[in-house]
């Protein structure tokens, strides 16, 4: 009864994610399809590996948190709170994750505004 409750999340999250995925790559279809859209091009690719590695972090951690459950039940002695103590550590793992990856992306946006901005302005240098 669990283990099916457990694969029903677990299959619900990965068509969400792969929902995501398939709006993603459709994106990324309509902007190769335009012109001078490179950077907007880079930005999509990173999102797509951003939420591929995403999908592939969700999996190591939960099987991570299971084994790291089930190693904790016999020094706990209860299987709620040795859950309870993983899930916190877990919790703590992905906002540190988090915060890391969010920093990570306004550094690349800020990277590629400015290339645009230098990119227009040289342009308007050029043919003025």
């Amino acid at each position: 009864m669990v283990a099916e409750a457990l694969f029903g999340a677990l299959s619900g999250f990965t068509e969400r994610w792969l929902r995501l995925l398939r709006a993603l790559a459709q994106a990324h279809l309509d902007l190769l399809q335009r012109e001078g859209a490179q950077d907007a091009k880079r930005l999509i690719t990173a999102a797509i590996m951003a939420v591929l590695g995403l999908m592939f972090l969700f999996f190591a951690l939960l099987g991570a948190h299971l084994t790291a459950v089930a190693f904790l039940k016999p020094v706990v002695g209860s299987w709620g709170l040795s859950f309870g103590a993983v899930s916190v550590a877990d919790l703590l793992l992905c906002v540190v994750l988090l915060s890391a990856a969010s920093r990570k992306a306004q550094e690349k946006a800020l990277l590629v505004e400015t290339r645009a901005m230098l990119t227009r302005t040289s342009q308007i240098l050029i043919n003025p």
